[in-house]
């Protein structure tokens, strides 16, 4: 059964007509992106490791990052990791490489840090953010199988 335009919803608010419909929003800053990539499935853990511990990816994102940035594991050795493309190119033909694009979204205080300590670092947003997932996957929160 489809809903038409400007039919009546179970709340009383009609379709079609402009009203938003759906989970009101509770953010009332704006957030700020910071893109990086990472792999299709470290995407899907993290997208699954979510509801056990935080809200929404958001907050877990932003408490990763604070966390990134206060323990400071590069300087106890961990190495820098550069994220790849989501695509590549072979002669003329255009392949899928597993790896995905991925918004961080984060208030601009917390996005104006990670860039200041990106700087600091010598690297880029998107490699300090794949840095700070790869820890927070491989040693903050591993997956049982390598536990």
């Amino acid at each position: 059964m489809a809903i038409e335009k400007g039919s009546k919803i179970d709340d009383g608010q009609q379709r079609g007509t402009g009203a938003k419909v759906g989970r009101p929003k509770t953010r009332h800053e704006k957030l700020q992106p910071i893109s990086t990539r990472c792999p299709a499935p470290v995407l899907i853990y993290l997208k699954g490791i979510t509801p056990f511990r935080y809200p929404s990816m958001t907050a877990m994102f932003a408490d990763m990052l604070a966390r990134f940035s206060a323990e400071k594991p590069w300087q106890h050795g961990l190495l820098w990791r550069k994220p790849k493309t989501a695509v590549s190119l072979a002669g003329k033909k255009v392949g899928a490489t597993g790896w995905e694009q991925l918004n961080i979204s984060l208030i601009p205080e917390q996005a104006e840090e990670v860039a200041a300590m990106a700087d600091k670092c010598g690297v880029s947003k998107a490699c300090y953010c794949y840095t700070a997932i790869f820890w927070w996957v491989t040693y903050v929160f591993p997956p049982a199988s390598v536990r």
